[in-house]
């Protein structure tokens, strides 16, 4: 039986992780990993908690974590790295994995803009999964670094970390995303895109080409919205109208897992 709570485990490289488990009501049906974006943390700003509720109501269990350098982390965010990202999912993924005690799960996975290119290409490769849930993904790591914070190559020559939002970044994150292809293939896990219509962060355009690429994605714009589903400028989730375009993006995801799910 899965049982809901807070939980700790380590990723490949030895660096402690912090999740939060959220148990179906009744008998498990499914199960779906979240994975969040840079500069938050594994409630991604209330949006997989409110998720993780709804997914319980139609038994399915969840972990949602915190990747390294975020929320309970103690790594310095100037050791982020895309690749130690990437070993995260994989051990939250194996986490999850290992709340069943019988037979395997429908399962699922989560994803939100810089989270959702490293959580769609590590469990596309671990395999076994159904489909993947992807908000305004990053694909392009170099372009968007290089969007967010232009003078990144400067900085790094002089103090050795650059300004990235809220956080202080260093030069393996900028090898990592050198090395990572903006869209690998071939990619066969199946993916659903919601991508704001007005996203000024992550553009959509990004979406749009990765989907034409892929004939496995469905990609849904979302009029209206800016990044992460929320209104435009609503950084905080502040605004009324955030939560009901995130009401319907969950209830978008609901009407796609509960199909898969067993009797």
């Amino acid at each position: 039986m899965i049982a809901s709570g807070d939980i700790e485990f380590r990723s490949a490289d030895g660096v402690r992780l912090y999740g939060t488990i959220k148990a179906p009501e009744g008998l498990p049906r499914g199960l779906l990993l979240f994975c969040h974006g840079i500069t938050s943390d594994r409630s991604e700003w209330g949006i997989f908690d409110k998720a993780a509720e709804a997914l319980s109501r139609i038994g399915v269990g969840s972990l949602r974590f915190d990747f390294r350098g975020h929320g309970e982390s103690v790594l310095p965010s100037e050791k982020i790295g895309l690749e130690g990202m990437a070993d995260d999912v994989r051990a939250a993924w194996s986490r999850l994995m290992s709340l069943l005690d019988g037979p395997p799960l429908p399962s699922f996975v989560i994803g939100s803009s810089f989270g959702g290119g490293i959580a769609y290409r590590t469990v596309d490769r671990i395999g076994g999964a159904e489909r993947a849930f992807l908000l305004a993904p990053v694909f392009d790591y170099l372009a968007d670094i290089t969007k967010t914070a232009p003078k990144w190559k400067a900085q790094l020559e002089r103090k050795g970390t650059f300004s990235y939002s809220v956080l202080k970044l260093g030069g393996q994150i900028v090898e990592d995303a050198r090395a990572m292809a903006p869209s690998d293939a071939p990619a066969s896990l199946p993916v659903t895109i919601f991508h704001g219509t007005l996203d000024d962060d992550v553009p959509l355009e990004s979406s749009r080409r990765f989907a034409a690429d892929h004939p496995q994605c469905e990609l849904i714009e979302v009029e209206g919205a800016g990044h992460v589903i929320a209104a435009p400028g609503d950084l905080d989730m502040e605004d009324d109208r955030s939560w009901a375009l995130v009401d319907e993006v969950i209830r978008m995801i609901l009407e796609r897992i509960a199909p898969r799910l067993e009797a």
